[in-house]
């Protein structure tokens, strides 16, 4: 062997070791090697503990701005079905009166629908920004989890903080944990706006390809020459003096006073960021501000993602049983279903849904079914169809992400994973998708 130091990682028996051997020299020849074995797996639980106590922080940074942004989706909900009642009601006999236009009436449910859409959002961004998920990678453009972050905190921040955005349009991919890249920017963003709350100031965040030359290499101290995507995060705030920059990134260290945070903050990023092959630069100036920049490495051109845009709502003729325990979900969606053309079963239990399923009478094509429900779970249901009729597609829906749903084994053999809200077009081509594919085959396809 060469006279290398190495070190591995290996998972065994539920545990973390690490193993590492290092040459021993004798007159400059190897005359053998010492092999040690660490048990990580505190230092590995503690870690994710870590990461996950500082987003529970940021989002209690940001609860005020999110609830506050809330009731201003609910106003506009409640506000809008309250004129409709109205409108609908006005003689108070029922009858519609003669001046109801139906464009008003389309106006507010348009209304309606746009502010049920803008709380999906920021639900499923909450959702997605605490949730303690398996860290999942894929090559993606970040510029979607950047804009919706700045959403979220163009929400919550202070109104003396003003956020600009500078995006570039045609970015690289990066190989990345999309969560974690919303991590990162969120906690640089509350960071900067802490830094500012006392005057109030500018916040700007910035995303552009870099390609990184010899100048490049020698401004920012780590960077090896190569495509980057570089995200920044400039403030206008305190600044920072030399001793606390040298500081900066180690655990517990906060200049915040007792009570204010744990401190956790850039020894955690630091870590997402080396995790990504990236890199976390720093500049900052006492009075000046201080402007934090990730550089991600770009993925090679040759890989590429595909998106597809359903055009037109596809119909079809067979017979579906829909499940779930809340009444107005299965009223509403089968009268969705039943619109595309389909023959609708409706059952608001998994008990009830497998007597269905017993009956010799009914045929049916294609199981919906909720994830949460009391007694026999969405997922039960999708095993025991399985047993009973071999083939049968399920689609399983559920508010909470796949990784959740599917996290005590490998997923359920012909389930399809749908999240919630559902959504007419969406839900309207995966039944499509669904019903084309061959008996029994496995989807661990795209999450719909």
């Amino acid at each position: 062997g060469t006279g290398q130091n190495y070190e591995v990682e290996h998972e065994f028996i539920g545990k973390s070791l690490l193993a590492s051997c290092a040459p021993v020299f004798v007159d400059g020849e190897v005359t053998g090697y010492v092999h040690t074995a660490r048990d990580v797996t505190r230092e590995k639980a503690l870690k994710k503990q870590l990461a996950q106590a500082q987003k529970m922080e940021a989002i209690a940074t940001l609860a005020g701005g999110i609830a506050h942004d809330f009731n201003n989706i609910l106003g506009a909900i409640l506000g809008n079905a309250d004129l409709l009642l109205f409108r609908i009601n006005a003689t108070g006999s029922g009858q519609v009166k003669p001046d109801l236009d139906p464009g008003d009436v389309e106006n507010h449910v348009q209304a309606i629908k746009k502010a049920g859409n803008r709380a999906k959002e920021l639900v499923r961004q909450i959702l997605a920004f605490s949730r303690q998920g398996k860290t999942q990678r894929r090559n993606a453009v970040i510029t979607p989890v950047i804009k919706e972050g700045i959403k979220l905190l163009r929400s919550s921040l202070p109104a003396n903080i003003e956020i600009r955005a500078e995006l570039s349009s045609d970015l690289c991919q990066v190989y990345a944990d999309l969560t974690q890249v919303h991590q990162v920017l969120m906690n640089l963003c509350t960071n900067a706006a802490q830094a500012m709350a006392e005057k109030g100031g500018v916040l700007t965040v910035s995303l552009q390809n870099l390609e990184a030359g010899r100048e490049e290499c020698l401004a920012y101290a780590h960077l090896r020459p190569g495509r980057y995507v570089a995200l920044s995060v400039r403030d206008t705030g305190h600044g920072m003096t030399p001793e606390v920059m040298e500081r900066m990134f180690d655990p517990f260290f906060t200049t915040r006073d007792v009570g204010e945070g744990t401190g956790m903050g850039l020894a955690v990023l630091h870590g997402i960021v080396a995790s990504h092959d990236g890199i976390l630069d720093v500049k900052s100036r006492v009075d000046e501000g201080t402007v934090f920049t990730v550089f991600f490495p770009c993925v090679p051109d040759d890989v590429s993602g595909g998106e597809d845009v359903i055009l037109g709502v596809p119909r079809g003729s067979e017979t579906i049983l829909f499940v779930d325990d809340e009444e107005d979900i299965v009223k509403m969606t089968s009268r969705m279903l039943e619109y595309l053309g389909y023959t609708v079963y409706t059952a608001d239990s998994g008990e009830e849904a497998l007597a269905l399923l017993e009956d010799k009478d009914v045929a049916v094509d294609l199981v919906i079914t909720d994830y949460s429900m009391p007694g026999i779970s969405g997922i039960d249901l999708a095993e025991k169809t399985g047993m009973m009729k071999p083939g049968l597609p399920v689609i399983l829906c559920s508010g909470f992400s796949e990784s959740v749903v599917f996290e005590k084994g490998a997923g359920t053999p012909a389930c399809t994973f749908m999240s919630k809200p559902l959504d007419m077009k969406k839900l309207a081509a995966v039944i499509r998708e669904t019903l084309a594919r061959p008996a029994g085959e496995h989807d661990a396809g795209p999450d719909y």
